[in-house]
């Protein structure tokens, strides 16, 4: 096992990845436990932008740990991005996915198979590449794991392995076989999830009796609402219903919706028809699917701030994709769950935003959804207990129900005096 100093963290952070501190105690603690070496499975659940991915980057980058950190996401737009931020911070880094060019695919692989030429500490591949991929990407894992060159396993939002498609499941299940092979390579599981669900979770991945890591759900830089709405309303009817709250809404919302926001909603057509009303209200907007060219040209002029607000399906827009500072997430129509809700609002980061699920009581909404749309108490409790934290007090006047009931008491108070 390994042991590190404060300082030595306090420099890692510093030179590596240009931090002055941890982000939150979790993160420093799951940092901690992953560096020691004590554990072979860890789980860690922190919210959405908490820096679950620094956890094992920080282990491997600045504390000069050998081997090759095998990550292993779901998303290309994650993945992409990642090594990205890698790259530019000069972290050696690369990836295997399905739109990886073969040639270089090849070249990757001739450089990987060499343990004594590979130049990479973290090597990113989707669960389809590992599992559905050419036998060469098989065999090239298995030997490097048989040659001890793979020094650490993360499983990236490992609660799609119970809430996803069959043919994803069985992706991240041939894992464990991979696992029962090599039982000394320690796991990590990232996952923002309930209690429940991160215990479904390590029983999925075989993990006996792993290490927790759990943070807080609580993001009290979020301005919570729900707009219930009539379930044949039109899409101009929810633009500008969207716009006129906004002026309405005193401090949590006011002028927001002109800065720089996602709205989700379901189908292609409806983002096409979501931008173009937008437009057509002053608001400038682009829908983000289709090809990956046409998704990268997108996604990069945005985020460098040449139209405020991307209107996105949520098939198409990777986790871990952002954008600071992000003022608001709208969900014009209901997510497939609690979790998606809360990872994809989760979005605004540490900045002062507001997150709007616009609810239409219709047999599509989850039960999930429909309890959190109809819940008349704090919305900041209501996520706190859904998430399994401890007890909070209701928030006052951080989200809907909370600020009507304080106007309540407000107006009562005043003409009782």
């Amino acid at each position: 096992m390994c042991s590190y100093s404060e300082q030595d963290y306090k420099l890692a952070l510093e030179e590596s990845f240009n931090f002055s501190s941890f982000k939150s105690e979790e993160q420093k603690i799951a940092t901690e436990c992953i560096a020691s070496e004590k554990y072979k499975n860890i789980i860690i659940s922190m919210a959405t932008q908490s820096g679950k991915s620094l956890c094992y980057q920080l282990p491997r980058t600045a504390l000069q740990r050998s081997g090759v950190v095998l990550v292993i996401s779901p998303n290309i737009s994650l993945i992409t991005n990642q090594v990205a931020y890698l790259s530019d911070l000069r972290i050696p880094v690369t990836s295997l996915t399905g739109i990886t060019p073969r040639l270089v695919r090849r070249d990757l692989i001739d450089r990987l198979e060499d343990s004594k030429a590979n130049p990479y500490q973290f090597l990113y591949l989707t669960p389809e590449m590992l599992i559905k991929g050419s036998e060469s990407i098989r065999f090239l894992i298995e030997t490097m794991m048989a040659d001890g060159d793979i020094s650490l396993i993360v499983m990236d939002d490992a609660h799609m392995i119970i809430d996803t498609g069959i043919d994803f499941r069985h992706c991240f299940s041939e894992m464990r076989t991979i696992r029962k092979m090599f039982p000394d390579i320690p796991w990590v599981a990232l996952t923002t999830a309930s209690l429940e669900s991160i215990k479904m979770i390590g029983k999925a991945l075989n993990m006996e009796d792993p290490k927790i890591i759990k943070g807080p759900s609580t993001r009290k830089n979020i301005f919570y609402d729900v707009r219930k709405i009539p379930v044949n309303s039109s899409i101009k009817e929810l633009i500008e219903d969207l716009i006129e709250s906004d002026k309405k809404q005193e401090k949590h919302v006011t002028k927001k919706i002109y800065d720089s926001g996602i709205i989700y909603c379901q189908m292609n057509q409806e983002a096409d028809r979501i931008a173009e009303e937008l437009c057509e209200s002053g608001i400038s907007s682009e829908s983000f699917y289709g090809t990956k060219n046409e998704c990268n040209l997108i996604l990069k002029n945005w985020k460098d701030g040449k139209f405020p607000v991307l209107v996105a399906t949520e098939q198409s827009f990777g986790l871990g994709i952002n954008r600071n500072p992000l003022k608001y997430v709208v969900h014009m129509t209901s997510p497939k769950n609690m979790r998606a809700f809360y990872q994809q609002s989760g979005r605004i980061d540490t900045f002062p935003g507001f997150s709007r699920l616009v609810y239409q009581a219709n047999g599509l909404v989850s039960k999930e959804i429909i309890d959190y749309a109809t819940h008349n108490g704090c919305r900041h409790q209501y996520i706190a207990n859904y998430f399994g934290d401890e007890a909070i007090e209701p928030c006052k006047d951080n989200c809907d129900n909370c600020l009507k009931s304080e106007r309540i008491n407000r107006k009562r108070k005043s003409s009782e005096n």
